[in-house]
């Protein structure tokens, strides 16, 4: 199966549905974020997770340790094959969730290795897999950004991620 997970960024549980239908086989799961569920609730997911797609739950949960313990139990029954929880809540939020994961699925939730990033080859390798053009956007945001990578070198920290807009067509 495809390492490769389809955001489907909107509210309308239709037009998701329509999306996911339209990439199963294809895809190996589907995101979905706060927007979503937000929108349709658990119900929705599990509309979603009829489908046999692996879940990318995005929800990136932020509060107390123990709040997040308890929201991440709470979402357990809808299965998510992945579940985003925000390192500003500290290491004991981290601790707590790595201790869930580990309980539930039998393995540490960050020994799974994961694809964080598309390169350039494993774009070209799609675009041959599914007959697809790619057309990239390089969004600007203004003097600032542009010196983000100047400033990441003088403070000697890691260059920071470089945002593009992928839009395809098929062949």
């Amino acid at each position: 199966m495809s390492p490769i997970f389809v955001a489907l960024d909107t509210p309308e549980l239709n037009q998701a549905v329509a999306i996911a239908e339209a990439v199963r086989g294809h895809a190996g799961g589907v995101k979905l974020g706060l927007e979503f569920f937000s929108a349709n609730g658990p119900a929705g997911i599990r509309t979603i997770a009829d489908l046999r797609l692996p879940i990318f739950l995005d929800l990136k949960l932020h509060d107390i340790p123990n709040t997040v313990a308890k929201a991440v139990e709470a979402l357990a029954p809808l299965e998510p094959a992945i579940l985003t929880v925000h390192a500003a809540g500290g290491r004991a939020m981290l601790a707590e969730r790595r201790e869930q994961f580990l309980r539930r699925y039998g393995t540490a939730s960050d020994s799974i290795k994961s694809l964080e990033y598309l390169t350039d080859h494993r774009l070209q390798a799609l675009s041959e897999q599914f007959s697809i053009e790619w057309q990239v956007f390089y969004p600007r945001y203004g003097w600032k950004w542009a010196l983000r990578p100047a400033l990441a070198k003088l403070r000697g920290r890691r260059e920071p991620s470089k945002f593009r807009i992928y839009v395809t067509k098929k062949r």
